[in-house]
């Protein structure tokens, strides 16, 4: 959870441990991330396992978290999304029943989010870093700009935009 600002209309609860001193409560901003999935023939089973697991620990580490899952090849192929963090865990449930198995298409991904998400405040892309004909999608991703992170298993890997870290995959 990230603190904002602090505010007298709700109290701290350390407040109610003296009597005369009265301290503010946080205010807390929600994490509204889209996390999308590449579920492409390149990746394999292993991976696409890891890639839901990882998700799931990025869930668990937020308490105000809204999340929106898309799965993708050469097109979306599954969308989850959950308001509360009960109902994002539900939807990772979901997620791990797999579809897919085409092309790597970024573009497709993030029209989808262009037209759904454009109020995201950050997208993570799971993927081994192999777009179909090395098409990583910026034509349709700076359409809105969203701050965006690839998390990539192919360390030779390097998207030509936004931030990237290279992850260790099963088979790397």
């Amino acid at each position: 959870v990230l603190p904002v600002d602090v505010s007298y209309e709700k109290l701290s609860k350390r407040s109610f441990i003296h009597d005369d001193v009265l301290l503010p409560g946080l205010i807390r901003e929600e994490v509204d991330i889209v996390i999308c999935i590449d579920a492409s023939g390149s990746i394999s089973d292993e991976e696409y396992a890891m890639f839901v697991g990882e998700a799931e620990n990025i869930v668990r580490n937020f308490t105000n978290i809204k999340a929106r899952f898309i799965v993708f090849d050469a097109e979306v192929q599954k969308v989850l999304e959950g308001a509360s963090k009960q109902e994002v865990l539900e939807a990772i449930r979901k997620l791990k029943a797999r579809r897919g198995y085409g092309g790597t298409v970024f573009s497709e991904a993030f029209r989808y989010i262009n037209k759904k998400y454009a109020d995201a405040k950050a997208i993570i892309f799971f993927t081994d870093g192999y777009p179909y004909e090395e098409d990583w999608g910026y034509s349709v991703w700076k359409e809105t700009s969203i701050p965006i992170i690839f998390v990539i298993t192919d360390k030779k890997k390097i998207p030509p935009f936004g931030v990237y870290i290279h992850f260790s995959s099963p088979t790397s």
